[in-house]
Protein backbone atom coordinates (compact mmCIF):
# COMPACT_ATOMS: atom_id res chain seq x y z
CA UNK A 1 0.00 0.00 0.00
CA UNK A 2 1.19 3.61 -0.66
CA UNK A 3 1.29 6.15 2.23
CA UNK A 4 -1.40 7.72 0.98
CA UNK A 5 -3.56 4.38 1.00
CA UNK A 6 -2.38 3.96 4.78
CA UNK A 7 -3.25 7.61 5.44
CA UNK A 8 -6.80 6.83 4.04
CA UNK A 9 -7.15 4.13 6.26
CA UNK A 10 -6.42 5.64 9.41
CA UNK A 11 -8.81 8.47 8.41
CA UNK A 12 -11.50 5.96 7.12
CA UNK A 13 -11.60 4.78 10.86
CA UNK A 14 -8.97 2.04 10.66
CA UNK A 15 -8.80 0.91 14.33
CA UNK A 16 -5.50 2.17 16.11
CA UNK A 17 -4.53 2.67 19.79
CA UNK A 18 -2.37 4.57 21.93
CA UNK A 19 0.79 3.69 23.91
CA UNK A 20 2.35 5.46 26.76
CA UNK A 21 5.43 5.96 27.50
CA UNK A 22 6.43 7.40 31.18
CA UNK A 23 8.57 10.19 31.94
CA UNK A 24 10.41 10.10 35.59
CA UNK A 25 11.54 12.82 37.72
CA UNK A 26 14.28 10.56 39.53
CA UNK A 27 17.15 8.37 37.76
CA UNK A 28 15.48 5.20 39.91
CA UNK A 29 12.57 5.23 37.72
CA UNK A 30 10.22 5.29 40.69
CA UNK A 31 8.80 8.37 40.38
CA UNK A 32 6.33 8.99 37.33
CA UNK A 33 5.39 12.90 36.25
CA UNK A 34 3.92 11.59 33.52
CA UNK A 35 3.48 9.80 30.71
CA UNK A 36 3.87 10.51 26.61
CA UNK A 37 0.83 9.05 24.38
CA UNK A 38 2.02 7.67 21.51
CA UNK A 39 0.45 6.58 18.32
CA UNK A 40 -0.02 2.90 17.04
CA UNK A 41 -1.72 2.35 14.19
CA UNK A 42 -1.59 -2.25 12.74
CA UNK A 43 -0.50 -1.71 9.18
CA UNK A 44 -3.71 -3.16 7.10
CA UNK A 45 -1.69 -5.63 5.34
CA UNK A 46 1.62 -6.27 6.85
CA UNK A 47 2.88 -7.26 10.51
CA UNK A 48 3.86 -4.99 12.82
CA UNK A 49 2.42 -1.18 12.91
CA UNK A 50 2.70 1.80 10.67
CA UNK A 51 5.15 4.09 10.54
CA UNK A 52 3.37 7.44 12.57
CA UNK A 53 5.69 9.46 10.92
CA UNK A 54 4.80 7.99 6.90
CA UNK A 55 0.92 9.17 8.55
CA UNK A 56 2.28 12.79 9.93
CA UNK A 57 4.30 13.58 6.61
CA UNK A 58 1.56 12.49 4.08
CA UNK A 59 -1.39 14.41 6.18
CA UNK A 60 0.87 17.37 5.90
CA UNK A 61 1.37 17.24 2.43
CA UNK A 62 -2.31 16.48 1.81
CA UNK A 63 -3.57 19.31 4.11
CA UNK A 64 -4.55 16.72 6.29
CA UNK A 65 -2.61 17.25 9.23
CA UNK A 66 -5.19 18.57 11.93
CA UNK A 67 -7.88 16.27 11.01
CA UNK A 68 -5.45 13.59 11.77
CA UNK A 69 -3.67 15.18 15.03
CA UNK A 70 -7.84 15.68 16.25
CA UNK A 71 -8.60 11.82 15.86
CA UNK A 72 -5.62 11.35 18.09
CA UNK A 73 -6.44 13.62 20.70
CA UNK A 74 -10.08 12.56 20.53
CA UNK A 75 -8.46 8.94 21.34
CA UNK A 76 -6.24 10.36 24.03
CA UNK A 77 -9.34 12.38 25.48
CA UNK A 78 -11.14 8.88 25.51
CA UNK A 79 -8.77 7.23 27.02
CA UNK A 80 -8.01 9.58 29.89
CA UNK A 81 -11.76 9.16 30.89
CA UNK A 82 -11.75 5.67 31.03
CA UNK A 83 -8.27 4.91 32.71
CA UNK A 84 -8.32 5.32 36.73
CA UNK A 85 -4.63 3.75 36.13
CA UNK A 86 -3.47 7.08 35.22
CA UNK A 87 -6.07 9.60 37.38
CA UNK A 88 -3.88 12.70 38.63
CA UNK A 89 -1.24 11.88 35.63
CA UNK A 90 0.22 14.37 32.98
CA UNK A 91 -0.05 13.15 29.44
CA UNK A 92 2.04 14.28 27.25
CA UNK A 93 0.37 14.94 23.57
CA UNK A 94 2.60 16.09 20.19
CA UNK A 95 0.70 18.80 18.47
CA UNK A 96 1.66 21.18 15.74
CA UNK A 97 1.25 24.95 15.36
CA UNK A 98 -1.33 24.05 13.06
CA UNK A 99 -3.31 22.31 15.24
CA UNK A 100 -2.91 24.86 18.07
CA UNK A 101 -4.27 27.72 15.53
CA UNK A 102 -7.43 25.45 14.88
CA UNK A 103 -10.79 26.60 15.72
CA UNK A 104 -11.68 22.76 15.94
CA UNK A 105 -8.72 22.43 18.71
CA UNK A 106 -10.26 24.92 21.35
CA UNK A 107 -13.73 23.44 20.66
CA UNK A 108 -12.53 20.33 21.90
CA UNK A 109 -10.81 21.24 24.81
CA UNK A 110 -14.04 23.13 25.79
CA UNK A 111 -16.13 20.10 25.04
CA UNK A 112 -13.48 17.39 26.78
CA UNK A 113 -12.33 19.31 29.78
CA UNK A 114 -10.12 16.34 30.83
CA UNK A 115 -7.40 17.23 27.71
CA UNK A 116 -6.59 20.47 30.69
CA UNK A 117 -4.41 17.31 31.93
CA UNK A 118 -2.94 17.32 28.94
CA UNK A 119 0.58 18.72 28.25
CA UNK A 120 0.91 19.89 25.06
CA UNK A 121 4.40 19.03 23.28
CA UNK A 122 4.90 21.68 20.55
CA UNK A 123 7.20 20.31 17.42
CA UNK A 124 8.61 21.83 14.70
CA UNK A 125 7.08 19.83 11.95
CA UNK A 126 5.27 22.80 10.70
CA UNK A 127 7.84 25.92 11.45
CA UNK A 128 6.83 28.76 12.34
CA UNK A 129 7.87 32.26 13.97
CA UNK A 130 7.64 33.91 17.87
CA UNK A 131 5.13 36.10 16.61
CA UNK A 132 2.88 32.83 15.44
CA UNK A 133 3.47 30.60 18.56
CA UNK A 134 2.91 33.48 20.71
CA UNK A 135 -0.48 34.12 19.34
CA UNK A 136 -1.39 31.17 19.23
CA UNK A 137 -0.38 30.36 22.38
CA UNK A 138 -1.36 33.60 24.82
CA UNK A 139 -5.52 32.68 24.56
CA UNK A 140 -4.91 28.73 25.17
CA UNK A 141 -2.57 29.43 28.24
CA UNK A 142 -5.84 31.83 29.54
CA UNK A 143 -7.86 28.59 29.38
CA UNK A 144 -5.17 26.70 31.10
CA UNK A 145 -3.58 24.83 28.60
CA UNK A 146 0.55 23.75 29.83
CA UNK A 147 2.82 23.64 27.09
CA UNK A 148 6.36 21.70 26.02
CA UNK A 149 8.69 22.51 23.41
CA UNK A 150 10.15 19.00 21.90
CA UNK A 151 12.82 18.00 20.66
CA UNK A 152 15.10 20.96 21.58
CA UNK A 153 18.73 20.81 20.60
CA UNK A 154 17.82 19.13 17.37
CA UNK A 155 16.68 20.47 13.62
CA UNK A 156 15.35 24.08 13.59
CA UNK A 157 14.60 24.71 17.35
CA UNK A 158 15.44 28.13 18.08
CA UNK A 159 17.29 29.07 21.53
CA UNK A 160 14.56 32.60 21.60
CA UNK A 161 11.35 30.22 21.20
CA UNK A 162 12.83 28.51 24.52
CA UNK A 163 13.31 31.62 26.03
CA UNK A 164 10.32 33.51 25.22
CA UNK A 165 7.57 30.93 24.78
CA UNK A 166 5.43 30.50 27.19
CA UNK A 167 6.01 26.49 28.33
CA UNK A 168 6.46 24.64 31.27
CA UNK A 169 8.59 21.95 29.71
CA UNK A 170 11.46 21.82 27.47
CA UNK A 171 12.12 18.69 26.18
CA UNK A 172 15.98 17.75 25.05
CA UNK A 173 16.30 15.50 22.39
CA UNK A 174 17.50 11.93 22.29
CA UNK A 175 20.33 12.90 20.17
CA UNK A 176 22.13 15.01 23.03
CA UNK A 177 22.84 11.59 24.11
CA UNK A 178 24.37 10.20 21.33
CA UNK A 179 28.00 10.61 21.89
CA UNK A 180 30.91 12.28 23.55
CA UNK A 181 30.80 15.29 21.98
CA UNK A 182 26.89 15.82 22.09
CA UNK A 183 26.82 14.90 25.69
CA UNK A 184 29.42 18.06 26.30
CA UNK A 185 26.80 20.04 24.50
CA UNK A 186 23.72 18.81 26.77
CA UNK A 187 25.68 19.78 29.90
CA UNK A 188 25.90 23.13 28.76
CA UNK A 189 23.00 23.80 27.47
CA UNK A 190 21.48 22.24 30.69
CA UNK A 191 23.33 24.97 32.68
CA UNK A 192 22.19 27.48 29.97
CA UNK A 193 18.80 26.92 30.26
CA UNK A 194 18.16 26.48 34.04
CA UNK A 195 19.82 29.42 34.40
CA UNK A 196 17.67 31.75 32.24
CA UNK A 197 14.08 29.66 32.47
CA UNK A 198 12.00 28.36 35.61
CA UNK A 199 11.31 25.51 33.55
CA UNK A 200 11.13 21.69 34.05
CA UNK A 201 13.85 20.06 32.03
CA UNK A 202 13.03 16.43 30.43
CA UNK A 203 16.13 14.36 28.77
CA UNK A 204 14.72 12.03 26.14
CA UNK A 205 16.28 8.62 24.88
CA UNK A 206 17.52 7.56 28.18
CA UNK A 207 18.19 4.03 27.20
CA UNK A 208 21.14 2.66 29.22
CA UNK A 209 23.37 2.18 32.09
CA UNK A 210 25.82 4.43 30.47
CA UNK A 211 23.48 7.17 30.30
CA UNK A 212 22.74 7.48 33.14
CA UNK A 213 27.05 7.26 34.86
CA UNK A 214 27.20 10.48 32.12
CA UNK A 215 23.73 12.27 33.89
CA UNK A 216 24.99 11.39 37.25
CA UNK A 217 28.88 12.86 36.08
CA UNK A 218 27.55 16.15 35.10
CA UNK A 219 25.42 17.07 38.38
CA UNK A 220 21.75 16.95 36.48
CA UNK A 221 20.38 13.90 38.76
CA UNK A 222 17.13 15.95 40.48
CA UNK A 223 17.82 18.47 38.34
CA UNK A 224 15.64 17.65 35.27
CA UNK A 225 13.06 14.70 34.55
CA UNK A 226 13.94 11.85 32.17
CA UNK A 227 12.42 9.38 29.61
CA UNK A 228 13.17 6.50 27.46
CA UNK A 229 13.68 2.98 27.56
CA UNK A 230 15.29 2.33 30.83
CA UNK A 231 12.81 3.66 32.96
CA UNK A 232 9.75 1.83 30.75
CA UNK A 233 8.36 0.90 27.11
CA UNK A 234 5.80 2.40 25.62
CA UNK A 235 2.38 0.44 26.37
CA UNK A 236 -1.23 0.31 26.51
CA UNK A 237 -2.82 0.81 29.39
CA UNK A 238 -3.82 -1.14 31.78
CA UNK A 239 -6.09 -0.86 34.70
CA UNK A 240 -5.23 -2.76 37.47
CA UNK A 241 -7.84 -5.08 37.38
CA UNK A 242 -6.44 -6.54 33.91
CA UNK A 243 -2.75 -6.97 35.67
CA UNK A 244 -4.08 -8.85 38.19
CA UNK A 245 -5.49 -11.33 35.87
CA UNK A 246 -3.38 -15.00 36.45
CA UNK A 247 -3.06 -16.86 32.97
CA UNK A 248 -3.65 -20.43 32.88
Amino acid sequence: MTSNDLLKTFLDGAPFTMYFQPIVTDITGQHVMGYEALLRVPHPTEDGYIDPQILIQTALTKGLLVDLELIILGKVATILSQATSMAGSKIFVNVTMPMLQSPEFVHMLRQSPILRRCVFEINEMVPFTLDVAMNALTPLVEMGCTFALDDFGAGHTKLFHAVHLPVDIIKLDRSLLGNNASRHFLTNLIELLLSIRNVRLVIEGVETEEHVRHLQGIGVVGRVAYQGYLFGRPAEVQEPEERDVAVA
